[in-house]
């Protein structure tokens, strides 16, 4: 167990939307999980080792909302809806098919493919900004859980929850994350690199 200067996080991804079982692109669209992918993530939560968690914080999507429902009454938690945390905008891409815009924008999707970080889909919201604005508030949310001496849990959509590892894993304090199927990982953070983390996002927005 991590002493004062780390806090253990619940990292997960909610489940599939029709949209996402159909091939098609979802960002920040408000959508359901899919039945599939509610009995998915449902299945791969009963997997997951018991940890006591106080809060469960997720996006403002349905989806996003029902799954962190799901987690809260597993844990006994309570759930919040943080809305800066909600998915990356794909603004004109949402709904698309990944087939038709690999052949129709084959240059740009394969580009924002290999990084999302090089190419913006029209309408839609600048990589860097969702990161800064999502590591930004998962940063606030972990001093707060120090603070207090609490548990918690973040359930986002699938880019959000990429963001949000790549921050968690940056700050681990170990090297070796317990992982389970189905997009559920626990994280021991260091408190020192959270608060070096929300500096940089401090930075970035001045």
């Amino acid at each position: 167990m991590a002493d004062a200067s780390a806090i253990t996080v619940l990292l997960a991804t909610t489940g599939s939307t029709s949209w996402e079982d159909e091939g098609r692109l979802c960002g920040a669209t408000d959508l359901a999980m899919s039945e599939s992918g509610r009995d998915v993530f449902a299945e791969s939560l009963e997997l997951l080792s018991g940890e006591k968690l106080d809060t469960v914080y997720c996006s403002p999507d349905e989806g996003s909302r029902d799954a962190a429902e799901i987690v809260a009454k597993r844990f006994g938690a309570r759930k919040k809806v943080i809305e800066s945390l909600r998915e990356v905008s794909l603004g004109l891409w949402e709904g698309q098919r990944r087939e038709d815009l690999a052949e129709r924008h084959s240059k740009a999707y394969k580009q924002w493919c290999d990084g999302p970080v090089n190419v913006v889909p029209p309408e839609g919201e600048p990589f860097d900004e969702a990161r800064e604005r999502i590591v930004s508030e998962i940063c606030k949310l972990m001093e707060k859980a120090r603070t207090g001496g609490q548990k918690i849990a973040f359930v986002l959509r699938p880019m959000a929850a990429a963001i949000a590892n790549e921050a968690l894993l940056s700050a681990s304090a170990e090297k070796d994350e317990e992982q389970t199927p189905g997009g559920f990982e626990w994280k021991t953070v260091w408190c020192e690199r959270v608060r070096e983390l929300r500096a940089t996002c401090r930075a970035g927005a001045a």
